[in-house]
């Protein structure tokens, strides 16, 4: 607003909308400012601009009205709101800087949406003068002014009076609606969470797997007298990799202040989520794969605290069998030596000896999931997981499920058996006994024999009398 010789000159732009006002030149006294009140109400603007050099009564009664509204928003501010009150500014500008021909030359750069297509600067003139009267000089030296301060001060006009850009607090309600819209439509529940070293996570489910097929459930106990390290060992295709992302999926959900796909949740604060998951080489780092792993390995071991999670997923594949399973061993190890200072620690491995390398602890905890083994081989997983481990990764049954040649899979099973035949032989060869078969297995042994006779009317001899031995033997060792 500008105010000169009795005559009020006002233009208004409003951000939301981004429309323009103007008024044009009005009789306002100068002693009242009555015009001036009743525009500023109407408006409620968050900035006021005027020019330096004004009527000394014109610039009190601005600066009135400016407190006035800072004091009111002050009060309907002050109690339960968390929002803090809209100040407004009063911006006095300098009137060596911002004369009439630089403030109508910026007017009649102004442009618009609705202006000709292609026209040149006369026909962007007539245009003009059509909207605005340039005969009212206050209001032209006014409009200019406001479109020179908009074009300098742009970034801080367009924060809301937080201080914050107004679409970060559009993304902040949008991602809040998305949290409420998931948890009602998908049965989240409300997490508990505490400072406590604890996960306790009653049928906990993948948010994003759990759309894909029929899901099954999972409870996840760790910490608060339960075991810290969690040793998954099961058949390929089981569903490890997908629990241990459920896992960290859940608490870092519950971080975040959404609800999460459970039954009920109790977490305790996790300062990290550390993970070594399946890489693939990489080029642009010049890094192999079993590298990646490594560096992800050492992250783990410096940064982890006792409230941190630790996501292990085939660690020690991109090398050999003995190399892979030390590793291996060592980092558990190092966990395991912490005591009470152990981080949350999930392992899935295929390496079924890890636990022969591992102190007894408390802390180590063996789970598995649970599978069936179907008359013609097949295996069906239950996705369950249960206390215990697996001796077998069926990657023969998950090759045939996956569409290989029945050929090139019997031909492994062959290699397998023949490798099996070598091991035993170098056995007796060293003057040593092959190793027991699982109780499991001597207990199913009668149960295989009568199997194989009934399914069979040629069969072989000598492998008969290979299982009647091994039958016998089981039966020894029960008595």
């Amino acid at each position: 607003m500008i105010w000169s010789n009795n005559q009020l000159g006002a233009a208004y732009y409003n951000i939301l909308t981004s429309e323009l006002f103007v008024m044009d030149d009005t009789y306002d006294d100068g002693i009242n400012f009555n015009i001036t009140k009743t525009l500023y109400k109407q408006c409620q603007p968050r900035y006021v601009i005027t020019l330096s050099g004004t009527s000394d009564a014109f610039l009190t009664a601005i600066e009135a009205l400016v407190k006035s509204e800072t004091s009111s928003e002050l009060n309907r501010s002050s109690g339960t709101s968390s929002v803090g009150p809209m100040q407004v500014l009063l911006r006095v500008m300098r009137k060596r800087e911002h004369g009439f021909d630089r403030c109508y030359h910026r007017v009649r750069c102004l442009k618009l949406e609705s202006e000709p297509a292609n026209a040149n600067n006369v026909e962007r003139l007539i245009f003009l003068q059509g909207l605005l009267n340039f005969k009212s000089i206050v209001m032209i030296h006014t409009l200019g002014l406001l479109l020179i301060y908009i074009d300098q001060h742009w970034s801080n006009i367009a924060l809301d009076p937080s201080g914050r850009p107004s679409f970060v607090s559009l993304t902040s309600v949008t991602l809040l609606l998305a949290f409420y819209v998931v948890a009602r439509e998908y049965n989240y529940v409300k997490p508990n969470v505490v400072e406590r070293q604890i996960i306790a996570v009653e049928q906990g489910r993948h948010p994003l797997q759990e759309f894909l097929t029929t899901f099954v459930p999972n409870d996840t106990y760790s910490g608060d007298g339960k075991s810290l390290v969690k040793i998954l060992t099961g058949p390929n295709a089981s569903g490890k990799s997908t629990y241990l992302k459920q896992i960290a999926l859940i608490v870092f959900m519950a971080h975040i202040g959404c609800y999460v796909p459970a039954k009920s949740a109790t977490i305790g604060i996790v300062t990290h989520i550390l993970t070594q998951i399946a890489s693939v080489d990489s080029i642009a780092l010049n890094t192999s794969m079993f590298l990646q792993d490594m560096r992800q390995i050492n992250s783990a071991l410096y940064a982890s605290t006792p409230n941190s999670i630790v996501i292990l997923d085939e660690f020690g594949n991109g090398t050999s069998e003995v190399s892979g399973l030390s590793l291996l061993a060592a980092v558990l190890n190092n966990f395991v030596e912490r005591g009470i200072r152990c981080p949350h620690v999930f392992v899935a491995t295929h390496m079924h000896r890890i636990m022969s390398m591992l102190p007894q602890s408390p802390i180590i905890e063996e789970q598995t999931f649970e599978f069936i083994t179907n008359n013609d081989g097949s295996v069906a997983y239950l996705y369950r997981i249960t206390t215990g481990h697996a001796t077998r990764s069926f990657a023969h049954a998950a090759a045939r499920s996956a569409g290989l040649n029945e050929h090139i899979v019997k031909r492994a099973l062959e290699s397998l058996q023949v490798k099996a035949f070598l091991q035993v032989y170098e056995k007796f060869k060293a003057g040593e006994l092959p190793p027991r078969l699982p109780e499991a297995a001597r207990q199913d042994m009668p149960a295989r024999i009568i199997e194989r006779l009934l399914k069979s009317e040629n069969f072989d001899v000598e492998e008969l009398k290979s299982l009647v031995r091994q039958a016998t033997e089981s039966l020894a060792v029960k008595k």
